[in-house]
């Protein structure tokens, strides 16, 4: 497995480590953007997930909340090889890989993004391995990737970003004040409306976009 002491170190001269990451909750955001509305009815229930959309009637050209990730790369500014440090030569050479997120995100939907391994630098091995990693609510993402026989450890870094989008609708069921809950409708709200400059929530067209941020770091042989 890794040696993570190597890796804490070289992630920490990329400045990916910080006291505490940070964490923007999407549900919390749009309960507190709902809760706003109160002042034009009564909010019954609300929901940004697929299975309470369905519960509701809406347009049919509008969707539930659609997530993915569009990209994962290692900053360009970062050079690769900088962080570079050789190891003794070892049995059972191991190959792994180390994400430490500091801008994280947390929400009801998978973020998986693929990377191609090595990411950054280059393998005894011939060709790439894709790799799938779920970014939803984390901190550190790690795991090992292959064995050799044998070889040197080198172990590479980056400081890293992964761009989220999320496209589509979410909705609340509001009734008038003082009517049955039968009066009431369901009103669809465009995600978009969750731009928050503070949450570094950016708006590209008709996607929400955030970017999880940290330092990325593999252990190679060579």
């Amino acid at each position: 497995m890794m040696d993570l002491s190597n890796a804490v170190c070289l992630l920490f001269l990329f400045g990916a480590l910080n006291e505490a990451a940070a964490v923007v909750n999407l549900t919390q955001l749009a309960e507190q953007y709902v809760v706003k509305q109160k002042s034009t009815g009564e909010i019954v229930r609300w929901g940004i997930t697929e299975d309470y959309w369905k519960r509701g009637h809406h347009p049919s050209e509008r969707y539930s909340i659609k997530a993915r990730v569009k990209k994962l790369e290692c900053l360009p500014e970062d050079p690769a090889g900088s962080g570079k440090q050789f190891g003794r030569p070892r049995y059972n050479c191991e190959e792994d890989y180390f994400f430490f997120v500091n801008e994280k995100i947390s929400c009801p939907f998978q973020l998986f993004a693929n990377f191609s391994f090595p990411m950054v630098g280059k393998s005894k091995l011939e060709g790439a391995k894709i790799i799938s990693v779920d970014f939803n609510n984390k901190t550190t993402l790690w795991g090992e990737v292959r064995k050799l026989s044998h070889g040197s450890h080198v172990y590479e870094a980056c400081d890293f970003i992964a761009e989220v989008e999320f496209t589509g609708w979410f909705s609340y069921y509001e009734k008038p004040k003082h009517l049955g809950v039968e009066d009431g409708k369901d009103i669809d709200v465009r995600v978009t409306e969750l731009k928050n400059e503070s949450e570094h929530l950016s708006v590209e067209g008709d996607a929400l976009i955030y970017r999880v941020t940290g330092g990325y770091a593999e252990s190679l042989c060579i």
